[in-house]
């Protein structure tokens, strides 16, 4: 999530070690940790409220259901026309009805 390396930490640590002090930067340190997990823990939360609430899963099922038909059936493939089997050149309007979509 962050990209910190050693030299930037060891930063920050030794800020904290002179700005907290050595007897307060243990308990300061767990407070920190405990509020960032309450955080993530809140976030968990909401958003599983909020899937059960919107009903997110039943719908993506649906969608599953309904797409599941649309991509699964065999379709064979069309026999080609020879050029013996189609009308005439000449007679346009038989071709124009007769042409095979692309």
């Amino acid at each position: 999530m962050f990209d910190i390396g050693f030299w930037e930490l060891s930063l920050i640590a030794i800020v904290s070690l002179v700005f907290i002090g050595p007897q307060r930067l243990p308990d300061t340190l767990r407070s920190v940790f405990a509020g960032w997990r309450r955080a993530k823990q809140m976030v968990n939360e909401l958003g599983s409220k909020l899937e059960t609430e919107l009903g997110l899963e039943e719908l993506n099922q649906g969608i599953k259901q309904v797409q599941q038909p649309l991509v699964s059936p065999k379709v064979r493939p069309r026999k080609s026309t020879t050029s013996a089997s189609l009308p005439s050149q000449s007679d346009s309007s038989t071709n124009a009805t007769l042409k095979e979509p692309t």
